[in-house]
């Protein structure tokens, strides 16, 4: 299950949210998604029109912080016909602290609806987000 518009349009009908990952395989859908972030986090965000929500943890021999963010739309994936399903953009900044070396990894998302930042962090916390539905 990827990002495909049928997936996309079965899960809308059904009165569902679709919250789904963008990866590289889509190259427009993740190029328009990756330069609206670029540019927002150039600005701190100044003046968007977004949802945040952070947090962190400790355990297991590591500590872990993510950072969501979720915007309406912009005009740069409207006019990408396929996915007009679409009404909101997100993103994911996980930075994992273990041994003293740290990682990040930045995730991209589509959704059907303009969620909160804790319901994107919900999506992002299970295995496979591709199937995550919210009623």
């Amino acid at each position: 299950m990827g990002c495909q518009t049928e997936i996309i349009e079965k899960i809308v009908e059904k009165k569902a949210l679709a919250c789904i990952a963008v990866k590289q395989n889509q190259p427009k859908l993740y190029a328009a998604i990756e330069q609206h972030f670029d540019a927002l986090v150039e600005t701190d965000f100044q003046d968007a029109k977004v949802r945040w929500m952070e947090s962190s943890e400790k355990g297991h021999g590591r500590e872990e912080s993510r950072a969501y963010a979720i915007c309406p739309v912009p005009e740069s994936v409207k006019n990408l016909e396929r996915w007009h399903r679409v009404r909101a953009i997100g993103i994911s900044t996980n930075i994992t602290v273990r041994g003293g070396k740290e990682h990040m990894q930045i995730r991209y998302y589509i959704l059907t609806r303009y969620v909160s930042g804790k319901r994107l962090h919900a999506a992002w916390d299970t295995d496979d987000l591709a199937k995550v539905l919210f009623g």
